[in-house]
């Protein structure tokens, strides 16, 4: 009797063993399934905006409509400009090698490089 008992308990060890290995396989599984999905559907979601985007274009296109002009763009770049402007221009201004200009200046007063 003995010796079942230790039969017994080694089976439902080894089922035991089995059984949570394939539990932690059913969940990796179902975690890289659920990575896959989420994947997959951000890159559907992107495709299909930019098919209807598209198609809207087409149609506008078929109907005789001129595209829309992309403000936005057209707003940041002219930022972006003036922004680079600016720091040019401050840039410029605080470099003391430049000479200062008035009315009064004659160009035998400006410092020779030599």
């Amino acid at each position: 009797m003995f010796g079942r008992t230790s039969k017994t308990a080694r089976a439902q060890e080894v089922a035991e063993d089995a059984w949570d290995a394939l539990v932690s396989t059913w969940e990796s599984a179902r975690d890289r399934t659920g990575d896959l999905v989420v994947d997959t559907t951000d890159s559907l979601g992107s495709a299909k905006d930019e098919a209807w985007r598209r198609a809207g274009n087409a149609l506008d296109a078929l109907a005789g409509r001129s595209p829309s002009k992309p403000w936005a763009l057209l707003f940041a770049a002219v930022a972006a400009g003036a922004a680079l402007g600016w720091v040019a221009a401050t840039a410029i201004g605080r470099q003391s090698s430049l000479p200062a200009f008035d009315d009064d200046t004659e160009p035998s007063d400006l410092p020779t490089s030599s």
